[in-house]
């Protein structure tokens, strides 16, 4: 997808450095970006697959449990 974005002035100059240095020309505006946004956005699984989120709401402390 293509798009449009109003970049401040220090920060184009940064994405340009970040394109030079993994890419080796700044040319790659593009990939620099996506690989930037994905490191921030895309979430990596967790070492042990695909383990939900649970609620800690409603646990009792061990001494609280009724005998």
């Amino acid at each position: 997808m293509k798009t449009s974005f109003i970049v401040r002035d220090e920060l184009y100059e940064m994405l340009v450095e970040e394109a030079k240095k993994q890419y080796g020309t700044a040319r790659k505006l593009s990939e620099a970006l996506n690989a930037i946004l994905a490191r921030h956005f895309v979430k990596k699984k967790s070492l042990f697959g695909t383990t939900r989120r649970f609620s800690l709401q409603g646990v009792r402390e061990e001494h609280d449990r009724f005998d």
